[in-house]
């Protein structure tokens, strides 16, 4: 081979580099979130878009809330949501009738993935004013993880419930702080934002007028409920928050009752005794939660962390007399064979969205139990396995001034 017939191999070589290197820029995976940032009243719909995929290509979406704060997914964190989606696929049918809680693909092109879910039906812990992260991933590891932000914000409202996350005197840092509404001081606890204390147990949430009970939600400690009280218009009311330390935890793993190996990720599990503990299960189903001993505690959760993926909750909370550590439990749940559908609207025919709607099996002594909230057009899903249902609205909604 002459120097000339060298010389146009290397150069046809790099010609051929370049080339494949451009194409595999051209071809990486994109990800976005939109709105990026929105604000814990939002009625409407999250859109996450995928592009770059191979057809037929599946993906993870993980979702976190920054609970210490500091801009980036880590461990300390609050792991709240995870789902696989695949390009192409369709919506999950029960009886020929589409079970909207359920995410799938709505971009008919191929290697492009658009998932659009309402925030309010995601679960309560979705409406906590702070930063949140949408992680995406590839199951095969055909590209690197994408990390986005999501600002839920808390505008100002004229009223304002503040102060500090105190355990024994002393601030606790980057707690969670949960805020219900309840209805004329009823005490019924009816979740509906939240917020994060800072680095030095300080909180404040914008609120409106009414009655409120707060609750403050860390690992290793047992939140003390404030007693219902009321925030007048235009004012501010100072309110510190108690947590109790405790080793004890009661601990196990939630999956498809059909086949155990399929785990439940991102159930927000609520423990209630002599105090509340709270977390989710991880990627893997396994959850560990706070309490304290002497007293029994019961376990139960959000219903629309099942719900998001598709199954049905057990209308028989667990109930624990708590001594010592309790671990290995088994929580098997079936996935809905069943739907309720429709549309909440008022007089005038106009759509009411986040109105809270539940199930009840059998007049409530069934073996499970229902939950729904309408989304921006006032439609809902409820699945359900198949039975005896009546689907009410839930008149504790503070939502519902009907």
């Amino acid at each position: 081979m002459n120097r000339i017939t060298r010389l146009l191999s290397v150069r046809l070589a790099a010609i051929c580099v370049a080339i494949v290197v451009i194409a595999e820029q051209s071809s990486a995976v994109t990800f976005s979130v939109t709105p990026g940032n929105t604000s814990n009243s939002y009625t409407g719909f999250i859109t996450l878009q995928v592009g770059g995929l191979s057809a037929g290509e599946a993906v993870t979406i993980s979702k976190y809330l920054d609970l210490n704060t500091n801009g980036a997914v880590d461990p300390s964190d609050f792991f709240v949501q995870q789902f696989q989606v695949q390009d192409g696929q369709g919506p999950t049918l029960i009886g020929g009738a589409t079970n909207s809680n359920v995410p799938y693909d709505l971009n008919a092109a191929s290697g492009a993935i658009t998932v659009s879910t309402p925030m309010i039906g995601e679960g309560m812990i979705h409406r906590f004013a702070g930063q949140f992260f949408y992680v995406l991933s590839s199951p095969s590891n055909h590209f690197a993880s994408i990390t986005n932000s999501f600002v839920v914000n808390n505008p100002a409202t004229g009223q304002t419930i503040t102060g500090t996350v105190l355990s024994n005197s002393t601030a606790v840092p980057f707690a969670a702080v949960l805020v219900s509404q309840t209805v004329s001081g009823s005490g019924d606890f009816n979740p509906v934002t939240g917020t994060v204390a800072n680095s030095a147990g300080v909180y404040s949430i914008n609120v409106p007028p009414g009655f409120f009970q707060l609750v403050p939600l860390q690992p290793g400690y047992v939140g003390v409920p404030t007693n219902p009280f009321n925030v007048a218009p235009s004012s501010t009311v100072n309110s510190n928050l108690a947590l109790v330390g405790t080793a004890t935890t009661v601990s196990g793993r939630m999956f498809d009752a059909a086949n155990s190996s399929i785990p439940l990720p991102g159930i927000l599990i609520a423990a209630q005794g002599n105090g509340f503990g709270g977390t989710t299960s991880d990627s893997n189903g396994n959850f560990s939660v706070s309490v304290t001993t002497g007293s029994q505690w019961k376990i139960s959760g959000d219903e629309a962390s099942w719900t998001f993926l598709g199954y049905v909750r057990s209308n028989n909370n667990l109930k624990i007399n708590i001594s010592g550590n309790v671990s290995g439990l088994q929580l098997g749940y079936p996935k809905a064979n069943a739907l309720a559908y429709g549309r909440v609207v008022d007089a005038n025919n106009n759509p009411l969205p986040n109105v809270k709607l539940f199930g009840q099996n059998d007049n409530g002594s069934g073996a499970f139990q229902g939950d729904a909230t309408t989304d921006a057009n006032g439609n809902y899903s409820m699945a359900l396995m198949a039975g005896n249902w009546d689907v009410e609205v839930d008149s504790g909604s503070t939502a519902v001034n009907y």
